[in-house]
């Protein structure tokens, strides 16, 4: 044992020097990019390190005592006080404010005494030490992975990268939130965009500009997923060994390895199917000739967006739906809100796992009451998925309600079930009348204010788990959105009407979706149930009613059972948004499925590594390792996925296609479908312009371009700037601004806009056109290729004539050309 320890002493100084493995290979692997990656890294690490002492009184009990956590920590944490702070005007949005917010919050930090003595301790354990050298090896390896992996295609020219760089550009010449929406001048931006923030946040800290930016924060959300999911279950593992100590002590690695790899880079069972794969092809003939709704099997297209536009596509139906998975989200790149929000949405699942564990020392005095710190911290989560994307925030909020009530103390309860039933309904709709119907944010506080009050008095008056839970739940509803209220007493809330679902998927085809993943849950329920069976061999097991599990199995139960049921709400009812006919469903499915994917890769990382590794009695069955052997089968269908399609979307992994990763440039040499003809380079002109606008113009003084489609070239020079044009991308504006006070936001807000725009470029009447310049403020008037496509002049059948309608003559009268280049010219207003 002394030599062992010996050993380690010697030994672990040098693990220390393994992140500068990936760190001197990006110098190889990057080239010109490796010294913004560096940057990039050290922003993370830096208010990563300064947090470790905070995250280390949460994750004690983790081997590495909460090293990845103090990451999104040290990045979260002090963004949102940036952010509160800008939105109530007292702190700049800049770099100087961040470092000094980040640098006061480790402070804070610091002056406990036992923060202080943390680094002390910590130096002295080799083990904890060298947890802290691999797991930053790795994350900077997978950094590194990702960063080469943006450069082999970093355009920002498709889908929704538009929207996700114009809020980025528009947060980065911000000093003061809300920021401004680019796509209609005049107004802020009415999005969910906490996560553009973050990332721009960092941009900010490290000083590097969006174009580059954008790309690295791709590519640390993937290793961010990669790591706090390799986290998260090594959390788990450790406190499975505690319950059940004939497990191996290979289990919790195992385990973390296998949830990392299956939640970052695994897919759904689609391509098992359909992708090439002889038994799931086999399967998908034999279910063709039962006559099943399986649609057809084409070898030669698979495509890798298949996999999340099945359902309503093939065969083809009126009920389109999405089906997305994080790496179908790294792979095309969208800094989306489901994709931003993930980070987040891990340390969450983190913090459920503390929450249900009995950890003592976690109750803190705000005004007088005693409040679980965990639960203040995970209402603070919860407040920034409410200002990043709405729909984790209602998952997150109903799986945390699930965890509460598993976590729950269990007084011992003075009245029955059923005087505890009605009350816990009371509860609930002191709680969620108010959400529903109230519009008002400060109105919808205070009758929070009263929910929590009432749901406190009936746990004290009525102690039982139903009402203690309910407490719990109002007072991190009214919690979140007291952290929230800066931002949600400027937002005018999207629609939220639930109505009943039309058409239902058939049973096949979530199936071949979902099936490997139903079978996961099945196994584990019937392995971890029936319900009464004690499992556990802690001295001290949990009091839950019929139910006497570990508290990583309870998580994992709450995982299997919320799952399942984001699976199926789809099924009975969605949320109405602007999509209609037969896309009624498709964002309600898209939502819930995407986090229905993250639980539930963690349930099936479980399983077989259960099986194969953990022993909760003596009298198992020695057919168990072999059992556990074959569920590994499950694996297969979710990592066909990145075997398969990677290099469809990315090309080949080779160092001589590495193009960089500055996301504007290949802008130059688009060949745009918006512009007539087949000839690259036609946006060069607009490339020059954009790059002439952020090099010379401050501010954000309004522009006009023509308006457009989404998902088109148009409305470029606003996205690449976050210079606020008069109208952009007309399904966003339309989607972003249709509330209760507006529910035909098309007809109010953006058709009106649009005729404007219409007006200045093609109309004659002067008086009219320098009215309309002086309505909205514009500073520059852009005209180039698109401006002349987009208004041409039509013959008697209303078809184009090859000629423009745009008034050249007039414009160019209104004011002087302040940059020209080819067939563009930038118009500046006195």
């Amino acid at each position: 044992m002394i030599r062992q320890s010996f050993r380690q002493m010697k030994i672990w100084p040098l693990t220390m020097l393994l992140p500068i493995i990936p760190a001197a290979a990006a110098f190889l692997i990057l080239r010109d990019d490796a010294v913004s990656f560096i940057r990039w890294w050290l922003a993370l690490t830096v208010p990563g390190l300064l947090f470790l002492p905070f995250s280390a009184n949460f994750f004690a009990q983790s081997p590495d005592r909460g090293f990845l956590f103090a990451k999104p920590l040290g990045l979260a944490l002090p963004g949102l006080a940036i952010w509160t702070l800008s939105y109530l005007g007292v702190l700049p949005f800049k770099a100087l404010p961040i470092w000094c917010a980040i640098l006061a919050g480790g402070a804070l930090i610091h002056v406990r005494p036992e923060n202080r003595l943390f680094w002390k301790r910590t130096i002295q354990k080799p083990s904890v030490m060298v947890h802290f050298a691999l797991e930053e090896t790795l994350f900077g390896s997978s950094l590194l992975l990702w960063t080469f992996a943006r450069g082999l295609s970093p355009a920002l020219d498709s889908l929704e990268k538009f929207m996700d760089y114009g809020f980025m550009m528009s947060l980065w010449r911000t000093s003061f939130l809300p920021a401004k929406d680019m796509w209609l001048a005049g107004s802020s931006i009415n999005y969910y965009y906490f996560g553009q923030y973050l990332m721009t946040y960092w941009a900010k800290a490290a000083g590097i500009h969006p174009e580059k930016a954008y790309n690295l924060a791709m590519a640390s959300l993937f290793a961010l997923t990669l790591c706090l999911s390799f986290a998260i279950a090594l959390l788990i593992g450790v406190e499975i060994r505690k319950a059940y100590p004939r497990t191996h002590r290979a289990f919790p690695m195992t385990f973390a390895a296998s949830a990392a790899v299956l939640l970052t880079v695994g897919g759904n069972g689609h391509i098992f199917y359909y992708g090439g794969n002889p038994v799931g092809n086999w399967l998908h003939r034999l279910f063709t000739r039962w006559g099943l709704p399986v649609g057809e099997l084409n070898l030669e297209r698979y495509w890798f967006a298949d996999a999340t536009r099945y359902i309503g596509y093939n065969p083809d139906t009126a009920d389109k739906t999405i089906h997305e998975f994080p790496y179908y989200s790294f792979l095309v790149a969208d800094l989306h809100a489901h994709a931003v929000n993930l980070i987040l949405v891990l340390l969450v699942l983190a913090f459920l796992m503390i929450l249900i564990q009995k950890i003592p020392g976690t109750r803190i005095i705000i005004a007088g009451l005693e409040i679980d710190r965990r639960i203040v911290l995970l209402s603070v989560l919860l407040a920034a998925f409410m200002m990043g994307n709405y729909w984790d925030f209602v998952i997150y909020f109903a799986v945390a309600c699930l965890v509460l009530l598993l976590s729950n103390d269990h007084p011992e309860s003075r009245v029955a079930v059923g005087i505890a039933l009605p009350l816990t309904a009371a509860q609930a709709i002191l709680l969620m009348a108010p959400f529903l119907l109230l519009e008002n944010a400060f109105a919808a506080v205070l009758a929070f204010g009263f929910a929590a009050l009432f749901s406190q008095m009936a746990a004290t008056r009525f102690p039982h788990p139903l009402t203690n839970t309910g407490a719990k739940a109002c007072l991190t509803f009214l919690l979140a959105h007291l952290v929230a209220l800066p931002f949600n007493a400027g937002f005018e809330p999207i629609a939220k009407e639930i109505r009943r679902t039309v058409s239902q998927t058939p049973i096949i085809q979530l199936w071949i979706l979902y099936g490997f993943l139903l079978i996961a849950c099945f196994v584990f329920i019937l392995d971890t149930l029936p319900i009464g069976k004690v499992h556990s061999t802690e001295p001290n097991p949990p009091a839950t009613p019929g139910m006497k599990l570990p508290s990583s199995e309870k998580l994992l139960l709450a995982f299997t059972v919320c799952g399942l049921a984001l699976i199926l709400i789809p099924e009975l009812v969605y949320v109405v948004d602007i999509y209609s006919g037969d896309y009624k469903r498709a964002n309600t499915m898209f939502k819930f499925t995407y986090q229905a994917f993250v639980m539930l890769s963690f349930v099936l990382a479980y399983v077989p590594t259960a099986f194969l590794l953990v022993r909760k009695n003596r009298k198992e069955s020695p057919l168990r390792p072999l059992v556990g052997m074959l569920l590994l089968l499950l694996f297969v269908p979710s990592l066909l996925y990145p075997i398969r399609v990677t290099t469809q979307w990315l090309g080949r992994f080779e160092l001589e296609r590495y193009q960089g990763i500055d996301g504007i440039a290949p802008f130059a040499q688009k060949d745009s479908v918006s512009i007539a003809g087949v000839r690259p380079g036609e946006l060069a002109d607009d490339y020059a312009a954009i790059q002439w606008f952020n090099d010379q113009v401050t501010g954000q003084p309004v522009i006009l371009e023509s308006f457009g489609d989404s998902y088109t070239d148009y409305c470029r020079i606003s996205a690449y700037t976050g210079l606020p044009t008069v109208m952009g991308w007309q399904t966003h504006e339309w989607l972003w601004r249709t509330s209760k006070a507006t529910p035909d936001a098309y007809q109010k807000v953006v058709l009106p806009r649009q005729n404007d725009v219409r007006t200045l470029y093609t109309s004659d009447d002067e008086a009219l056109v320098r009215q309309l310049i002086n309505q909205y403020q514009i500073r520059y008037i852009v005209i180039g290729d698109l401006e002349r496509e987009k208004f041409p002049i039509l013959d008697t059948e209303g078809k184009p004539t090859g000629q423009t309608a745009v008034n050249e003559f007039l414009l160019s009268s209104l004011g002087e050309v302040a940059f020209s280049s080819g067939n563009l010219t930038v118009l500046s207003i006195p």
